[in-house]
């Protein structure tokens, strides 16, 4: 009895663990093409084609991976067998994690791509533990030689000229290992376009008190935010005018109002330098603070905790 399952096992292990374990990833047919969730069209060299990705959720926890689904196509043949880099980059372009592979998990190489073979490959990209979260990530992909000569095969443009070595896209939310505690000195409460609520704020001297002053916002999102928006910070005068400012997304652009999640606390910081000719060491008179539309500048309605529109949307803390 032994030897005849032995012999069973022997014969069937070709077929149900070798040959799955070495072949290569499933074709796609044209209603796979079609429910692409995010298409790109992103040509490599006439030779492969990136149709689209796919990112499930769009988050991950720094120190854990994340699955990234790539759709390829082939458009030509090739001689040789290209590298295939995924990563996960910040907004400076560093690399947070990646891998480095042949495709098909090493059983589809370029070479054995047919022209018009379609097919999709899901990537666990790991992220590292000490990525500045929360923050937002971006996907990068190159197909390069992996010799001494480290050729890629270029992205083209729209007119068939060399745009660059690599494509990046998408966006990732990374979150941090663990839920930050927020301990907010000045509590507030004002509402902007029932989106956003700035809950809190500090203001402190900068390490050096001559060059301008450290301001620290606490924003709550109230709902799932679809749209980026920009903060302004506005040193005034006596009169209202401005002194200085300073206008970007919060986190200094690297974690937009889009990816937040509703209830998510989020901490911002802002260095206002010293308007020229300001005495030194004197507090600010005003500081207004709120949210625009960049492509419309057009500010989100700020309410106080009593309903009332402030005036010229935007609060002020003194």
């Amino acid at each position: 009895v032994v030897a005849a399952v032995m012999f069973a096992f022997a014969l069937l292990a070709p077929f149900c663990y070798i040959l799955p374990a070495y072949a290569g990833p499933p074709m796609l047919s044209p209603a796979d093409l079609q429910a692409i969730q995010n298409p790109l069209r992103v040509n490599f060299g006439n030779k492969a084609e990136l149709l689209g990705y796919d990112v499930g959720k769009g988050r991950v926890r720094a120190g854990e991976a994340i699955a990234i689904t790539l759709y390829w196509r082939c458009l030509g043949r090739m001689e040789h067998n290209y590298t295939l880099a995924v990563q996960v980059l910040g907004p400076d372009y560093q690399a947070y994690g990646g891998l480095n592979l042949y495709p098909g998990r090493g059983n589809f190489a370029t070479s054995l791509w047919q022209v018009g073979d379609t097919f999709s490959e899901t990537y666990w990209i790991p992220v590292a533990p000490d990525v500045p979260a929360p923050i937002m990530g971006r996907i990068k992909v190159a197909l390069f030689m992996d010799d001494l000569t480290q050729e890629h095969l270029p992205v083209l443009g729209p007119q068939g000229q060399v745009a660059d070595r690599s494509t990046v896209f998408g966006r990732i939310k990374i979150v941090p290992r663990e839920r930050p505690e927020h301990v907010i000195e000045n509590q507030v409460h004002y509402e902007l376009g029932g989106k956003v609520a700035l809950i809190g704020y500090e203001l402190t001297p900068s390490i050096d008190r001559e060059t301008g002053l450290d301001l620290r916002l606490y924003w709550q999102a109230l709902s799932e935010i679809h749209d980026d928006y920009t903060v302004f910070v506005h040193w005034l005068d006596e009169g209202g005018q401005i002194l200085t400012q300073q206008d970007n997304q919060p986190h200094n652009g690297t974690y937009p109002t889009g990816l937040w999640d509703e209830g998510e606390i989020v901490e911002d910081l802002y260095h206002l330098t010293v308007p020229a000719g300001f005495p030194a060491g004197q507090s600010p008179v005003l500081l207004a603070v709120g949210m625009y539309r960049l492509e419309t500048l057009e500010r989100l309605a700020v309410f106080d905790e009593n309903g009332q529109r402030l005036a010229d949307d935007r609060v002020i803390l003194k």
